[in-house]
């Protein structure tokens, strides 16, 4: 059985930081219908380390999202950003195949800012961090979107 576990830490550089955690207002916060996931039906799920019968990677987590059985995705609300500014996405994968990814967007808009792919074959398993660094000259609003 697959099993692909999501943790998004946003950071800005320089700005006051964001952070998603999964912990509350997951279907308030998060939107199948910002940025690119508007163009995808699947959205991820949440679940909890004790149902699974493990830790999760910060001491205080107690809940992660994981992908339907068809692609999924799902888009963090708008926030400010930063040239500089780095985006973290912390991941657990296990049982991946090699074709398996995880894909993390910046978008302005549908204009992409910056773009990190995790493939399943560069992938050694448990737990991981995807990162990116925002490339844009100047401030904007924009959106994280996470597509498995």
């Amino acid at each position: 059985m697959l099993k692909v576990f999501v943790l998004l830490i946003i950071l800005s550089y320089a700005s006051p930081c964001e952070r998603f955690t999964f912990e509350e207002d997951f279907d308030e916060l998060f939107s199948t219908g910002l940025g690119f996931c508007s163009f995808i039906d699947g959205t991820w799920v949440i679940g909890t380390f004790e149902s699974m019968n493990m830790e999760g990677f910060h001491e205080r987590s107690t809940q992660f999202i994981y992908p339907n059985e068809q692609t999924s995705c799902v888009s963090s609300p708008a926030f400010d950003m930063d040239p500089g500014g780095i985006i973290e996405v912390n991941i657990f994968m296990t049982n991946h195949v090699a074709n398996d990814l995880i894909q993390v967007m910046v978008l302005e808009g549908y204009a992409e800012v910056g773009i990190a792919t995790q493939w399943g074959h560069d992938f050694a398993g448990g737990y991981g961090t995807i990162q990116i660094t925002i490339v844009k000259s100047s401030p904007f609003r924009g959106v994280v979107s996470i597509i498995f």
